[in-house]
This record gives C-alpha cells, sequence and structure tokens, in this order.
C-alpha cells in the first residue's frame, strides 16, 4: 500500500511494518515472514516478522510480479517461485540465494506448452503454489491458466493462446481477457479475475462464472430476485438468488443482431432496466439503439438504427441515438433515455422524442 506493508487483524486494528521507496507488488508468506516483489527495483525481499528487516534474496529480474513459496510437499519444498512478467520466465530462488529459471526462456515471449526452456510464456502475472507443489500461473498476455510442475514441465489448464475473450467452457475452448488475480479454495478450484468476471476453473479445466463482479456497467433486478448485469464483454448476464450466474443474453463479440440469447449481439450495454411487465431494456451504446429482453431471453430492438449516431426524433425506426447510456421507466411505462448531452423518451410504441437539452454541449436552464 502506498510503497508501504500494512498488517490487518482478524479485529480490524491496522499497523505498518515497513516503509520504503519501492512499488511492493507481489506477496507470499513465508516461515518467517513475507516474501515481496519490487518492481521498480527489480528485486525480490524477505520482509522478517518480528524485526521489520528488509532482506534482498534476489535480484536482476525484467519486472517480477507473482511470487509463491513451494509448500512443504513439493519436491521443491522451500523454493520461492518469481514470475518475471516482462522476462516471460518463472525463476526460482533455492537455498542460500541461487537463482534459476524453471520454465520459459528470457526475453522469449509466446505461447508453447513443454519443459524448462522449451516453454514460453507471455506477460505472466500472478502465480500460487498448489497443495502438491504445482505452480498456477496467470499468463496474462496469452488469456491463459498454466500449470508449471516441480519439473518444469508447462501445461495449459484453460484458455490458448493469445486468444482473448469471454467464454465459459473446458480447456482449450474456454476465453479470458487478462487474467490477472487468482486464490484458490480447499477443493483445488482456481477462482480468476480477468476483465470479464470472477471465474472459477476446476483441476479439470472447466471454467464457468463465479461472479461477474469486473467489467459491468448496470444492474437490474426482477421480482423473482434474479439480478441482471451489462458487462463491458458484450453480454447481458443473469444473477441467480443462489448465485449461480449465466450468460442471459449476447456473446463476447461485439456486433448487432436480434433473437434468442445465444445468438443475439450487443456493442458495449450500458444501462438497464426492468419494465413493469418484466421485460428488461438495454441501452445498447456502441449500436446506438434501445433493446429489450424477453424472460425466456429473446432480444428485440425497440427504437434506434444499428450503427448510426444522431439526433433524430421520430418513429421507432427512423429516431437516432447518439450515445444512449442511463436508463429509467416512468409510472406509464415511458423509457426515460440519457444521451449523451440530452434527455430522450420512448413511449410505448417506440416513438422517441427529446425531454430537454441536445447534443451540443453547454449549460443552460429553461
Amino acid at each position: 500500500d502506498n510503497n508501504r506493508v500494512r498488517n490487518v487483524t482478524t479485529t480490524g486494528v491496522v499497523t505498518t511494518l515497513y516503509v520504503g521507496n519501492y512499488a511492493l507488488l507481489g506477496m507470499a508468506i513465508g516461515a518467517s515472514g513475507l516474501l515481496l516483489t519490487d518492481t521498480v527495483n527489480k528485486r525480490v525481499y524477505s520482509l522478517n516478522w518480528g524485526t521489520g528487516a528488509l532482506t534482498t534474496l534476489a535480484t536482476g529480474y525484467e519486472n517480477p510480479v507473482g511470487i509463491a513459496l513451494a509448500p512443504p510437499s513439493s519436491a521443491l519444498a522451500g523454493t520461492v517461485y518469481v514470475s518475471d512478467e516482462f522476462g516471460c520466465t518463472i525463476d526460482t530462488i533455492g537455498a542460500g540465494g541461487a537463482q534459476s529459471t524453471l520454465a520459459g526462456l528470457l526475453g522469449q515471449c509466446a505461447y508453447d506448452d513443454g519443459t524448462g526452456a522449451n516453454a514460453r510464456f507471455y506477460l505472466p502475472a500472478e502465480i500460487f503454489a498448489d497443495s502438491v507443489g504445482n505452480l498456477i500461473v496467470a499468463d496474462e498476455g496469452n488469456n491463459s491458466i498454466r500449470r508449471v510442475t516441480p519439473a518444469g514441465l508447462v501445461t495449459t489448464i484453460a484458455g490458448v493462446g493469445a486468444q482473448v475473450g469471454y467464454v465459459d467452457a473446458t480447456g482449450s475452448a474456454a476465453r479470458f481477457n487478462n487474467p490477472e488475480a487468482m486464490s484458490t479454495d480447499t477443493l483445488g478450484n482456481i477462482y480468476v479475475a480477468d476483465a470479464n468476471a470472477i471465474r472459477k476453473v476446476t483441476q479439470g479445466g472447466a471454467v464457468t462464472t463465479a461472479y461477474p463482479a469486473a467489467g459491468t456497467s448496470g444492474l437490474a433486478l426482477d421480482s423473482a430476485g434474479n439480478a441482471y448485469l451489462s458487462t463491458y464483454s458484450n453480454t447481458i448476464l443473469k444473477i441467480a438468488p443462489d448465485g449461480t450466474s449465466a450468460v442471459f443474453a449476447g456473446s463476447p463479440n461485439a456486433g448487432y443482431g436480434d433473437g434468442p440469447g445465444n445468438v443475439a449481439q450487443f456493442n458495449r450495454p450500458n444501462g438497464i432496466v426492468m419494465d413493469a411487465a418484466g421485460i428488461l431494456i438495454v441501452a445498447d451504446t456502441g449500436n446506438f439503439l434501445i433493446r429489450k429482453i424477453t424472460p425466456a431471453g429473446w432480444v428485440t430492438t425497440i427504437c434506434g438504427t444499428a450503427g448510426t449516431s444522431g439526433s433524430a426524433d421520430w418513429t421507432a425506426t427512423t429516431a437516432t441515438f447518439t450515445a444512449p447510456f442511463a436508463l429509467a421507466i416512468d409510472s406509464g411505462q415511458n423509457i426515460i433515455v440519457a444521451d449523451g448531452n440530452a434527455i430522450r423518451k420512448v413511449d410505448t410504441s417506440g416513438n422517441v422524442s427529446t425531454v430537454a437539452g441536445s447534443q451540443t454541449a453547454g449549460y443552460r436552464s429553461e
């Protein structure tokens, strides 16, 4: 925290353990203190619990980010793992501070499974060691989750190469968008924060959306307690009261198309609101449209002209929008739209009028 290491007790008492002129980023808990990476000075440190002394363990990295400690059950018990993001390697610090590369080749940033120097990473970031000593790597540039054994064998758990996206599937069929922070549960499932959401990855590589906490821009609730979220990945997610979630409509690929939820496409959906009949209304900003989704997930366009920006008031098929963003429903079930520098109204027949403002920015009351 701001070049500091802080401690928070279980009762919320905060103390500062260390202050220094470093960019302390990665952290792991060691036997006698903390292990820390420093992306400014390109070093790895150990911070002693009792004395507060900071000791340099290793230097010479391109950009050390992630750090982990091999568990006692591992063949490399006690070894410190470091992900060198810009060097595109996974390195080790052994007893006595001996440094070596476990997997990858310095400066060779690509995507390949393999052993040791034959494997390739691209911007490996967060890492942690599992209960048996395998290292789990969020390979950010390759949008994939990788596994490295103590012998240096690299395999891909989920995702593939530099294929960015948002697809819940198994193994190479799954897609991530800049996976970074990770954690694990007692069953060995991996939780990954990427630009789409919080994803859950099983040991077998099955990827699901655990919680759409990242990249969401709109929220609406229905009478049954389901939550609907518009996401930066061009999808509308549905979260049931028990916490399970699924894509309700749209796909990771931006576009325009009406139809059933798994076929329909959006382009940067933002504001969403539920009307009295349980119809979800969506401001499809990138397509310059107002769309609706039935409870069964069928998507249709209410008004606007796809791909055409403007401010024309008229019928549903001839009106245009500039940047429809936030939405509200009035007592007459008219849709109120914050559209660029104007407030627009869409009546129950889809006709569009301007309530206030224009697309000329400024300040004036009338």
